[in-house]
This record gives C-alpha cells, structure tokens and sequence, in this order.
C-alpha cells in the first residue's frame, strides 16, 4: 500500500510528521554535520519523494513561478515565527507546562519488616544511591513503606513504592507527632 492509498487525515499526519523530521535533520546537518536518525530521514525522504511526484504528475505548480511562491512561504513563514499562542505544543507557545499534582503519600511501618515476593525482608530502597555513592549497603530491616501514588497533568497514574529502614527514611515521610499507631497502620504525610 502507498502512501497516498491512506485515508487524507493520515497522509497529512505522515507527510506533516515528515515534513518535521526533514527540518529537523537539516538543522543536524547544518550544526552538527551528521545524520542522528538515518532510517527516520530516509522514511520521512520517500513520503516527500512521493507527495512530489504525485503533485508534479498531477500537474499542481506548473504555472506558478517559483520565485513568487517563495517570497509568500517565507512572508508566512516569518509571520508564524513572530506569533504567539496559548497552546502547550506550540514553539512559540507562551503557555506555562502544567505541573503533576502531589502525590498522595501513605507511610506505613511494620515492627518485622516488609518481605514482598523476595525470599527474604527487603532491602532498603536507599541501598542504590548507597552503592553509588560508594557507601555500605544499608543492612537494617525495612521497616518503613512509604506508598506514592502519583497522578500525571494528563489524568496517568502510577505507583512507586520504598522501602525503608528507620534511619534512611526520609524527613518529609516522618510521622509529625506522637507513636506509630499499631503494626503495618498507615500514615498519611501532609
């Protein structure tokens, strides 16, 4: 199937996703001097290829003079770089990137440790950053679970989960005042 068997929709989102790769690769070309995304250059090439070919059989710009059209692209293409909008996907955009929400927080502690599906306790979730900080691993029993449930601006959610020795877990999950309420009983962080 070619490109120009698709439905219309789809042959803009392919020759506009083309269109920008071939930008992009220029721009490469001209300040780094080499090709990042050769399969991608060379897809996007034969989608243009064939919108030419096709519009050139068909016939469309034989009577226009070239040099005309040209001053009319950059005349547009200067008006859109001076432009201003409020649409997040937009280069000349002004709107703000909105932020995730807080992830809501819930602590718990249990007295034995947490053990999950590894034969044994689990091992403190600070054990990377020790490892890469050069330190010893952290052998003291996870006795903290600090749950997040986080909510992307787009409506995502997903779910981190740490694993924490009394000394390693950090001060925002610290319960502010007064005992632990039973074994395993959850926290909730403000």
């Amino acid at each position: 199937m070619t490109l120009f068997n698709d439905s219309i929709e789809r042959v803009q989102d392919r020759l506009t996703v083309a269109s920008q790769v071939l930008v992009t690769a220029y721009a490469d070309l001209r300040v780094r001097g080499y090709d990042k995304e050769p399969s991608a250059i060379a897809a996007a090439l034969d989608d243009m290829e064939a919108l030419v070919k096709s519009l050139r059989a068909a016939k469309f710009g034989a009577d226009g003079q070239p040099e005309v059209g040209r001053v009319d692209l950059i005349e547009e293409a200067s008006d859109y770089a001076e432009h201003t909008c409020n649409c997040p996907f937009c280069l000349h955009g002004t709107a703000e990137p909105t932020a995730d929400p807080e992830p809501e927080v819930r602590v718990f502690r249990r007295d034995g440790g947490w053990t999950m599906q590894s034969p044994g306790p689990e091992p403190c979730t600070t054990n990377f950053h020790r490892q890469q900080d050069g330190r010893p691993p952290c052998t003291a029993p996870a006795v903290w679970k600090v749950v997040e449930e986080h909510t992307s601006a787009d409506g995502f959610p997903t779910l981190s989960i740490g694993f924490y020795c009394d000394a390693d877990l950090p001060a925002e999950h610290r319960p502010r005042q007064g005992p632990v309420a039973g074994s395993g009983a959850p926290l909730t962080c403000h």
